[in-house]
């Protein structure tokens, strides 16, 4: 007795058959597209994980926060020749997750507005009411850059929301390695940085225009995967200071 399936498939152009017959074509000629097309492809499975991801993400914000934080220490940036010496941050195509997460979550988190969250909306709203003067005293240029640089300091903001609103009453395993993990990208960041200040990296990354000015020479800024050397040493000062207090936190 033949099966359903074998019975359906000997009808190709009629019933289910067809519907089977004409997915598996599409399908076919699909994957035909998409291996002509290796870009599309990897967009395409760039859209898959990060969806996968963000669901991810809506039930655990922190991985959100440990994910976002690790790739901005630790990946360096990307350079399309289209838009120039801009750098684009992995951790910037992460941004649409994270804003998600906090909109759909929102309702659950608790202590929303602490005195730290109102201080940040503050100075991000007294810092947002200076960017129109950068458009009308300096030009578009310098103003859209303001506005940029703008950007990437809200994103402390999220990130704070979403620690605060997202931390559960009894720890979490992802609660506890968050910290080793900030600690661990952290010093692999520094040692890229003072290698590549060293015995310079053959990686095209551009940055800031940031010299030490010698009797005898002029050498680069030690700045790591970051665009300005401030952002570098900062990272490095921050990560000075926490590797000791994490060794000193009282056992649980």
């Amino acid at each position: 007795m033949k099966s359903r399936l074998i019975v359906a498939l000997s009808q190709p152009w009629s019933g289910p058959g067809g519907f089977l017959w004409a997915s598996a074509l599409t399908l076919g000629a699909l994957m035909v597209w998409l291996a002509v097309h290796p870009v599309v492809l990897l967009g395409l499975i760039a859209c898959i994980v990060l969806g996968l991801f963000a669901m991810k993400s809506l039930r655990q914000p922190l991985l959100f926060v440990t994910v976002f934080l690790t790739a901005l220490i630790l990946l360096p940036p990307i350079y399309w020749k289209p838009i120039g010496e801009t750098p684009i941050y992995v951790s910037t195509l992460l941004l649409p997750v994270g804003l998600a997460v906090l909109l759909l979550r929102l309702p659950d988190f608790h202590s929303r507005f602490d005195p730290i969250a109102r201080g940040l909306i503050v100075f991000l709203l007294g810092t947002a009411a200076s960017l129109p003067c950068g458009w009308w005293l300096s030009g578009a240029q310098i103003g859209n850059q303001s506005f940029l640089r703008w950007l990437m300091l809200a994103q402390s903001a999220l990130i704070y929301f979403l620690v605060r609103g997202g931390a559960r009453r009894q720890e979490t395993r992802l609660e506890q390695a968050l910290i080793p993990v900030l600690v661990v990208a952290a010093a692999l960041s520094a040692a890229y940085g003072i290698i590549d200040f060293i015995w310079p990296v053959p990686y095209p990354h551009p940055a800031a225009d940031e010299y030490i000015w010698l009797r005898t020479s002029i050498v680069r800024r030690a700045q790591g995967v970051f665009y300005e050397a401030g952002n570098f040493s900062n990272l490095c000062a921050f990560c000075g200071w926490l590797c000791p207090g994490w060794q000193l936190l009282p056992p649980r």
